[in-house]
């Protein structure tokens, strides 16, 4: 099962993803982390994950937006915990994902997530 979450032209695909839909790209060289949006949904509000959550961070392709720039996340125990109770709580809500201090995308939460998921469309720094 495949959840998607749109905002513009990023898609935040959450859930079990076949190996298929990811080529293997180097791991980011930079420390990952989460926000929430702030209500004016245009700064930082608080943080959601931050980098000592973040088991693994890296790019791949998708085949499911024809061969897009997608970043693969998986989460520790505690960060999988704290993305799932966010994003069931803030459905509708945008959400920052930030290399270091370089937002990477600000996709809308559609539905719950946790321990993995995928962004697609990301602007690599």
């Amino acid at each position: 099962m495949r959840l998607i979450l749109e905002l513009a032209t990023v898609t935040l695909a959450v859930g079990l993803l076949p190996g298929s839909c990811l080529a293997a790209q180097p791991v980011l060289g930079c420390k990952l982390s989460i926000y929430a949006m702030g209500s004016d949904q245009s700064s930082l509000g608080k943080r959601i994950v931050g980098p000592d959550q973040v088991v693994s961070a890296s790019y791949g392709k998708s085949s499911i937006t024809d061969g897009g720039t997608v970043l693969r996340v998986h989460l520790t125990a505690s960060g999988a915990l704290a993305n799932r109770t966010f994003s069931a709580n803030n459905i509708g809500r945008k959400i920052a994902i930030l290399c270091d201090s370089q937002v990477l995308a600000r996709p809308v939460i559609a539905s719950q997530s946790g321990a993995t998921f995928v962004v697609e469309g990301v602007k690599r720094p």
